[in-house]
């Protein structure tokens, strides 16, 4: 998931904790509209996310920039003639109906949207923030006025509390009423997905920086019950999305799921992969308010998009290779470590090998502190 209103011409220096490593600020514009989609921006993003092995973006079209801009993104798409990239629109609920619309009305004429047997994908962000019934009248209304040109997967975001699977107590009931629940929604939708990977958290966590994304609940309990619902002989056929997350650091809010070096990101990927859904949802791409993006930044440089390209590459079975200009004699180790620290805090680090050959090497490494 992009937020399209960010482009490379907004460096936020001083803002946040991060920003883009390929800020370019002559690619602004018009300071008075910084939140449109800037062309040449845009397509120069493109260009960096094929470098990851993935194949486009998801995008929310809940209030009318973001409708906007995504309507934008198809154009510019289809006119430049953009090779291997797809766009996928995201609904959220509420009294924003009006927005939807012109988003389903342009992706299923475009030539660069996500599609699974010649029908249009739509996303969706925190589905559950309407009831199936009002989802289902919605969606009775545009395909009538549209055919069955697309299909709709619900972000499924409601579960057993975290704290009962803690402590290993949640009740059959509790699993039958999450079935159900999913079930509600497979009767009017296409397909479900998660996209709150990011967002998991330990029970009695208190947001502090040491607490990290949950991704045992994500494992152990939200992927097989949507699963086992996906198994039944009536949803067969039904779509199937997961999400994969860095992290949630936001200063302001004081909301953290630590990164926990790379962790985060090769737990979830690697949940996601395991469970073979119809698509995986990284999330987000250029999200600098959470400290959550996957674009190449100033901190992180090149590092996500190196995990990431091995775990795309391994999907499809296809060997590692190094990234363009790449020196395949010098080991392609990443290092992590946080900035800042307390006096007498515990300091995590992490250092990690991305196989970029098939070939096996010891190495040595000596770390210095000065």
């Amino acid at each position: 998931r992009t937020q399209l209103k960010y482009n490379l011409g907004r460096n936020y220096l001083h803002w946040w904790n991060d920003r883009p490593l390929f800020a370019d600020r002559s690619l602004r514009g018009n300071l008075y509209q910084n939140s449109r989609l800037k062309a040449e921006s845009f397509l120069k993003e493109i260009e960096a996310l094929k470098l990851y092995g993935m194949d486009g973006f998801s995008a929310l079209t809940c209030n009318a920039e973001q409708t906007a801009n995504y309507i934008k993104a198809c154009n510019l798409a289809d006119e430049k003639k953009v090779q291997d990239f797809l766009l996928m629109p995201e609904f959220y609920g509420g009294n924003l109906v009006k927005y939807y619309e012109p988003a389903l009305e342009r992706t299923i004429v475009s030539d660069h949207v996500f599609r699974v047997n010649h029908r249009a994908i739509i996303g969706s962000y925190a589905a559950t923030s309407w009831p199936p019934v009002k989802w289902g009248a919605f969606l009775a209304k545009m395909r009538e006025k549209y055919s069955e040109n697309f299909l709709f997967v619900a972000d499924i975001r409601k579960g057993a509390p975290v704290s009962k699977f803690q402590e290993s107590k949640v009740t059959v009931d509790e699993i039958r009423d999450d079935q159900q629940r999913i079930r509600d929604y497979l009767d009017i939708c296409d397909g479900v997905m998660f996209g709150g990977t990011k967002h998991l958290r330990f029970y009695d966590s208190d947001n502090s920086y040491g607490d990290p994304v949950n991704a045992d609940y994500l494992k152990n309990y939200l992927v097989p019950v949507m699963r086992s619902v996906l198994a039944e002989n009536e949803y067969k056929g039904k779509l199937f999305g997961l999400s994969v997350a860095l992290g949630y650091v936001n200063p302001f809010s004081g909301s953290v799921k630590r990164q926990s070096g790379t962790r985060a990101l090769r737990e979830t990927m690697e949940i996601a992969a395991d469970a073979s859904p119809d698509f995986i949802e990284c999330t987000e791409w250029n999200e600098y308010t959470e400290n959550s993006g996957f674009q190449p930044s100033l901190a992180k440089s090149f590092a996500i998009q190196r995990i990431l390209r091995y775990y795309c590459r391994k999907m499809r079975n296809l060997p590692p290779i190094p990234n363009p200009n790449d020196n395949p004699a010098i080991p392609n180790l990443i290092y992590s470590c946080r900035r800042t620290a307390m006096l007498g805090e515990k300091i995590g680090i992490e250092l990690l090998n991305v196989p970029d050959t098939l070939h096996d090497e010891l190495y040595s490494i000596e770390l210095k502190f000065k």
